[in-house]
């Protein structure tokens, strides 16, 4: 489509879809990565919002690198918000933005009882949705511990949220995906 080309106009046709898919029903949470500890969270955007980056912090739990805390990055209709700190943020903090045209697709994460470390699989924007077949990748964040790797969404669904749990430690997390509601009979 040749309007796929313009980044701008792309995003907001995107959102458009991304309002009338959250009214119609049309969302799902992917699998988590991580234990069943913490208290849950839930963050999205009342307004929708694509996932477009995340502020990570890093921290260690008995002598391995872990993810501390997670707060996300949205596009919405009124430009860039960004999500609530969930987790105990440390003074280690990277933030991962995706590049002009392209937004959140998946998470790559290891893990065990907590979140250990991920990458951010970003794909470009379409008026349809994200292509999984235009993708990169952001390099390693936090630790290599834990089993995994995780792929949490990654099928160009349009990510409009995490989700997880937190209590001393960054639990897990998980992806809030919009699609239109017939394409929610398969699972992520």
């Amino acid at each position: 489509n040749a309007n796929d080309a313009d980044p701008a106009l792309a995003a907001g046709r995107l959102l458009e879809r991304v309002h009338s898919w959250i009214a119609t029903g049309g969302i799902k949470e992917s699998k988590p990565a991580g234990g069943g500890g913490g208290s849950p969270f839930n963050d999205m955007p009342p307004d929708g919002g694509l996932l477009v980056g995340l502020q990570v912090s890093r921290g260690s739990y008995a002598g391995h690198r872990v993810v501390k805390s997670i707060q996300p990055i949205f596009h919405t209709g009124e430009g860039i918000k960004y999500g609530q700190v969930h987790g105990q943020p440390s003074n280690k903090i990277v933030e991962v933005r995706a590049k002009e045209g392209y937004a959140i697709g998946g998470l790559s994460v290891r893990s065990g009882n907590r979140v250990d470390g991920m990458d951010i699989i970003f794909m470009r924007i379409t008026n349809h949705g994200l292509d999984p077949a235009n993708v990169y990748r952001s390099e390693w964040i936090a630790g290599q511990g834990g089993g995994g790797p995780t792929m949490l969404g990654g099928d160009g669904s349009a990510v409009v949220g995490i989700y997880g749990g937190v209590g001393a430690e960054f639990d897990r997390v998980g992806l809030i995906l919009a699609a239109p509601k017939q394409a929610d009979a398969g699972s992520n």
